[in-house]
């Protein structure tokens, strides 16, 4: 056992839930509060990131932090397992001039971004406009693209025309229905403001 990486623990999220946002069958007795990844902050040695099962939510923190812990295991080559193939040899992200395939996730991801910045609503629209199944990405979904080895532009530069902004997800609020989840670029945080708010756009298929 080990402690999770941001995507592991995040993954545990249920956004259909809340306090606390995760199946209490499969988990119970689970609290509504910060728990640890092992995901450090790039440049930051001090900082690490959590996930909080409140309203799921992610940032990063001091490592002095008392947060909670939930361990994961997997692969083990060590054990005779092969180890998981995430995507190919010849790198994970290929592509054209306006997207990029992701060969980790399976997904297609809209290469730049939206021209201006919208509100949730017209986020929605906007992606629906681009044809070909382009649709305003889940917050899980957004968060696979962020680069936690990266700083000021937390992502890949196969994606061009990012800054360190926030960018809308679909994922809506489950106690607030005009409020919307999204993550900053910069950092690669996840909160959660109202859908009238601008922000930039990136569509995913």
């Amino acid at each position: 056992m080990a402690a999770p990486t941001i995507l592991e623990i995040y993954s545990l999220i249920d956004f259909t839930k809340s306090y606390p946002a995760i199946d209490q069958a499969a988990f119970p007795s689970t609290p509504d509060k910060d728990f640890w990844s092992s995901t450090s902050v790039a440049g930051s040695p001090s900082l690490a990131r959590y996930a909080n099962f409140e309203l799921g939510d992610t940032n990063e923190v001091s490592t002095s932090f008392f947060g909670r812990v939930r361990c994961v295991k997997g692969f083990s080559t060590a054990a005779g397992l092969p180890a998981p193939k995430c995507y190919p040899a010849g790198g994970r992200y290929s592509g054209s001039a306006t997207e990029v395939s992701d060969g980790k996730t399976g997904l297609t991801w809209q290469r730049g971004v939206a021209p201006n910045a919208k509100t949730w609503s017209e986020a929605v629209a906007y992606c629906s406009t681009l044809g070909g199944g382009f649709r305003l990405p889940s917050i899980k979904e957004l968060l696979t693209i962020v680069d936690f080895n990266k700083t000021g532009v937390a992502i890949d530069a196969n994606f061009t025309g990012t800054t360190a902004a926030n960018f809308w997800s679909s994922t809506a609020n489950l106690d607030d229905a005009s409020y919307a989840m999204l993550i900053h670029f910069g950092n690669g945080g996840v909160g959660v403001t109202a859908k009238t708010v601008l922000n930039e756009v990136r569509c995913v298929k």
